[in-house]
């Protein structure tokens, strides 16, 4: 997590698991901390969820524990999603958590996205947009409520919120109530577009642009850094899926990274087996499912992404690539229909093929938007989208 409204940006660290102990207890929290502050990092974060596929800590009963042992760091919440939660126990948790670190609490909210936790716990996500802001009202009358036998007690003071999002509204939100914005997935051109939308808003609001931090989530690789809890990369295990011989040869031939798997067959709409055709270049090696006129055919078998995500036990995937020449306008309808769980799209569009329109590219751009993601970036070709749920 990076505070980019300081003259020279501040790095913090978020985390949505600690490192395990040997009997798989999270005893370790006080090393953890001190690491943190060691790195040389100016905040420890924490991410949210209370039902999730894997592990996940609970930043509200966790803050105030990484609070009693930081010296230094800025302690928050990176977000709490507010709709899930009591807004006068999140007000009482962030007053605990300033008492132990002074000065250095941040209190980030934001609504989730994960439709099962809403579904568990009762609460609707069509509201979630009021629901946030009436519970961030909520939680500064309580902070702010004197005299009388019942108050908060200990006192708050002066503890920031943040809104998390990448979406408009979040945007919006951030610009008439936050003390910060949070935004993630973002490029930097994205992000300085939002970034002057945001200040736009909150001199129409009638606040000071420049008194509401502006900060980005953004994902780093470390490929060095091996889990021990997985006894593999932690940040590298993926699957590639390509049913045709020259793919297979090729990857065959290349220095494989550790966690790296090919299943020999390929992403479609169906389970089955499927005409592929070559490609019209020898040197090249990509078979298309798309007719080419006079190219040899192969026949290949191919398997739905909601297939290949149950046979591996995935109810979640972090990134899906899709280069599959001409079928992704299928696999991406199933997907979006299916409402299958994958944070992050890279999709090379083959509207350049015969038959393919470019109005058939945009349809599905269309459909992405509306199914929940938003477009992070696009390459000079026009073809190449990067794309992240909002």
């Amino acid at each position: 997590m990076v505070d980019s409204s300081a003259p020279v940006p501040r790095l913090g660290l978020c985390l949505s698991e600690f490192p395990l102990d040997g009997d798989g207890r999270w005893r370790n929290v006080a090393d953890v901390v001190a690491r943190v502050e060691a790195s040389g990092a100016e905040g420890l974060w924490l991410a949210d969820h209370i039902l999730w596929h894997s592990k996940a800590i609970d930043a509200q009963s966790t803050l105030p524990v990484l609070a009693s042992h930081a010296q230094r760091i800025t302690i928050g919440s990176c977000v709490l999603q507010l709709p899930l939660r009591d807004p006068v126990t999140v007000a009482k948790t962030f007053a605990n958590t300033q008492m132990m670190a002074p000065g250095r609490v941040v209190c980030g909210v934001g609504i989730g996205e994960n439709a099962e936790e809403y579904e568990r716990l009762g609460r609707s996500m069509r509201t979630r947009g009021k629901v946030i802001e009436a519970s961030i009202d909520e939680i500064r009358r309580v902070w702010g409520e004197r005299g009388g036998t019942r108050w908060m007690n200990p006192e708050p003071v002066d503890i920031p919120i943040w809104v998390g999002g990448r979406a408009e509204a979040a945007r919006r939100r951030a610009a008439r109530l936050g003390d910060g914005w949070l935004p993630y997935l973002c490029s930097p051109r994205w992000f300085a577009r939002h970034r002057a939308l945001l200040e736009e808003e909150a001199a129409e609001a009638g606040r000071d642009p420049a008194a509401i931090t502006k900060a980005v989530v953004t994902f780093v690789d470390l490929p060095s850094v091996v889990s021990e809890q997985q006894d593999a990369a932690k940040l590298e295990h993926w699957f590639g899926f390509d049913p045709t011989p020259r793919s297979i040869a090729y990857v065959k031939q290349q220095a494989l990274p550790v966690g790296f798997e090919l299943r020999e067959y390929g992403v479609g709409d169906h389970d089955g087996v499927v005409t592929f055709h070559a490609p019209e270049n020898p040197e090249h090696i990509s078979h298309s499912m798309v007719a080419r006129k006079g190219a040899a055919t192969h026949e290949f078998p191919i398997k739905r992404l909601s297939t290949i995500m149950r046979e591996h036990g995935h109810r979640r995937l972090d990134v899906l690539k899709l280069d599959v020449e001409g079928a992704e306008y299928d696999v991406l309808d199933q997907l979006i229909a299916q409402k299958l769980d994958i944070d992050q799209l890279l999709i090379e569009f083959h509207h350049q093929l015969p038959g393919i329109p470019p109005a058939r590219t945009a349809r599905a751009l269309q459909a992405l938007r509306d199914g929940g993601w938003g477009v992070v970036h696009v390459a000079a070709n026009l073809r190449e989208f990067s794309l992240a749920r909002r």
